[in-house]
C-alpha cells in the first residue's frame, strides 16, 4: 500500500541509500562490464541487482505481496519472446543477443522491484524527484565543466559515452524534472533551485547536437503549449511560460552562443539542418531524390528492415540480430525502436511494441483525466506529454539503453498507483463523515490493473 505517513511506515535505511544512487548511476556510462556492446553494462545495472535484492528480501520477510501492472507483464512477454527469437543467431551475434536479452531480463525485475519500492511510502516519489534534481545538477555542471576545459570539442561529454547518449538521457531527465517542478509539497525556494539545473539540461541536449531529440523536443513544446486549454487557472500560464522561456534561451544560444563556448556553433549547425534531416530519415523509397543518396543512414536502416521482416515475418530475425547481418548494410544495429521490433521480433514484436505503446499512452490520458481534481494535474499532463515527445524521439533512438526513460516508466507507475489511491480515498471519505462512529481511514491500497 502507499503509506502516506513515514512516522506510520519506517523502513531500513538501505532503500533511500539505494534509491540516491540508484539515480546518480544512471549517468556514469563510461563503467563498462562488458565493453564490446552498445547496452551498458556497469554500475547502474550492480546498484540495481542489490536494489531487486534488497526489496525483494524486505518484501519476503515481512510476507508481503508483491504487485504486478500491465506493463510489467508485457515487459515480461516481450523478454520471453526476445528469449525465442535468439536462437536464430550464430557466433558472436548469439553471444551478443544473449547479453541483450539477459539485460532486457534485468529491466523487468528492475522496474518491478522498484516500483514496489515506492508503493512503500508516498513520499518516496518526492524523494526519487530530489535525488534527481541533485544527479542532474552535478552530471551538467561536470559537463560544462569538461566543454570549458576543452574549446571547441563537442565530444567532450563529463561521465557519458557519447553525445547522443547525453542528449538521449538528458531529454527524459527535462521531463521528469518539469514534473518534479508541479510536484505537491515542493517548496518555492526548492521550484526557484530547479531553474539552474534545467537550464544546465537543455544546454547539454543543445550541444549533443541530437537532431532526433530536437525533433522530440518541438513536440514537446507544442504539446505544452497547447495545455493552455487542457488546464484551467493561473496553472495553464506556467506550462505555456516554461515554452516561452526556454525559447529564448534558444534563440540566445543560436545568436550569441558561439561567442563563449564553441561546442554551441556545432548545435546552431545541427538545429540549421534539421528540416533537412527530418526530410531524408521520413522519405518513401519512391523519391526519387532520396535514393540518389545511396550512403544516407536512415533509408538504409529502414530497407534493411523491411527487408528482414519479409524474409522473416512471424518472429524476425532475432533480438538484436540485425547488428552486423547481411540486412544492416552498414554493420550498425538498428537505431529506431519501431524498426527494431519489426525486423527482429517480426508480427510479434509489432504486437508487443503496440501493446506497450497502448499501456503507456491509454493509462497516462487516464491519470491524467483523473488527476485533474487534485494538485498532481500538472504534472500528470507533463507526464503524458513527455510520453509523446520520447515516442517522437524513439523512432530513431534506442529506449532499450535510455537508462533515464526507463526510470520515467517506473515515475509513471507508480504515479498512477498514487493516483488511484488518492482518488478512491476522496471517493470514500463523504460516506465516511455521514457516520460519526466510523474510525480514522487508514491508508488504502493502491489500485492495479
Amino acid at each position: 500500500m502507499l503509506s502516506g505517513s513515514s512516522k506510520k511506515h519506517t523502513l531500513p535505511w538501505i532503500f533511500p541509500a539505494l534509491i540516491g544512487s540508484q539515480i546518480f548511476t544512471v549517468f556514469l556510462t563510461e563503467t563498462k562490464f562488458v565493453p564490446f556492446i552498445r547496452t551498458n553494462v556497469g554500475a547502474f545495472e550492480l546498484n540495481g541487482a542489490f536494489l531487486i535484492a534488497a526489496t525483494l528480501l524486505y518484501f519476503w520477510k515481512h510476507a508481503r505481496p508483491v504487485k504486478l501492472h500491465p506493463l510489467i507483464v508485457l515487459l515480461w512477454f516481450w523478454f520471453s519472446i526476445a528469449l525465442v527469437s535468439i536462437v536464430q543467431l550464430i557466433g558472436i551475434r548469439l553471444l551478443h543477443g544473449f547479453i541483450y536479452v539477459i539485460v532486457l531480463l534485468f529491466q523487468v525485475f528492475f522496474t518491478a522491484a522498484f516500483y514496489n519500492l515506492l508503493l512503500l511510502r508516498k513520499d518516496y516519489l518526492l524523494y526519487l524527484f530530489r535525488c534527481l534534481a541533485v544527479s542532474v545538477a552535478i552530471v551538467g555542471a561536470w559537463v560544462l565543466l569538461a566543454q570549458i576545459g576543452s574549446p571547441g570539442d563537442e565530444n567532450a561529454v563529463g561521465p557519458f559515452d557519447g553525445r547522443s547518449q547525453m542528449g538521449i538521457y538528458m531529454f527524459a531527465c527535462f521531463w521528469m524534472l518539469l514534473m518534479y517542478r508541479f510536484w505537491p509539497g515542493v517548496s518555492r525556494w526548492e521550484r526557484l533551485g530547479l531553474y539552474p539545473v534545467m537550464v544546465l539540461v537543455l544546454y547539454t541536449i543543445a550541444v549533443s547536437g541530437r537532431q532526433s531529440v530536437f525533433v522530440g523536443a518541438l513536440v514537446g513544446a507544442a504539446g505544452l503549449l497547447l495545455s493552455f486549454v487542457a488546464l484551467r487557472g493561473w496553472r495553464r500560464f506556467e506550462l505555456t511560460g516554461h515554452v516561452i522561456v526556454a525559447g529564448l534561451f534558444v534563440a540566445f544560444v543560436l545568436l550569441n552562443g558561439g561567442k563563449y563556448l564553441g561546442q554551441l556553433d556545432y548545435f546552431r549547425g545541427e538545429l540549421l539542418t534539421l528540416g533537412d534531416r527530418v526530410r531524408l530519415a521520413t522519405a518513401s523509397e519512391s523519391d526519387a531524390e532520396v535514393l540518389d543518396n545511396d550512403d544516407e543512414f536512415d533509408l538504409m536502416q529502414r530497407r534493411g528492415a523491411i527487408q528482414a521482416f519479409k524474409e522473416n515475418p512471424i518472429l524476425g530475425i532475432g533480438w538484436t540480430g540485425f547488428w552486423r547481418s547481411k540486412y544492416s548494410h552498414t554493420g550498425n544495429e538498428l537505431h529506431s525502436s519501431a524498426w527494431r521490433f519489426v525486423a527482429e521480433l517480426g508480427l510479434i514484436g509489432i504486437v508487443i511494441y503496440v501493446g506497450f505503446l497502448g499501456i503507456v499512452f491509454s493509462r497516462a490520458v487516464r491519470l491524467f483525466l483523473l488527476a485533474r481534481g487534485t494538485p498532481y494535474r500538472s504534472s500528470a499532463l507533463v507526464l503524458l506529454i513527455g510520453f509523446g515527445s520520447e515516442f517522437v524521439s524513439h523512432y530513431y533512438n534506442r529506449m532499450f539503453t535510455d537508462r533515464p526513460y526507463w526510470l520515467m516508466l517506473v515515475i509513471f507507475i507508480a504515479f498512477e498507483a498514487l493516483i488511484l489511491s488518492e482518488t478512491k480515498a476522496l471517493s470514500v471519505a463523504p460516506v465516511a463523515s455521514k457516520n460519526k462512529t466510523t474510525p480514522e481511514l487508514k491508508p488504502l491500497p493502491a489500485a492495479h490493473g
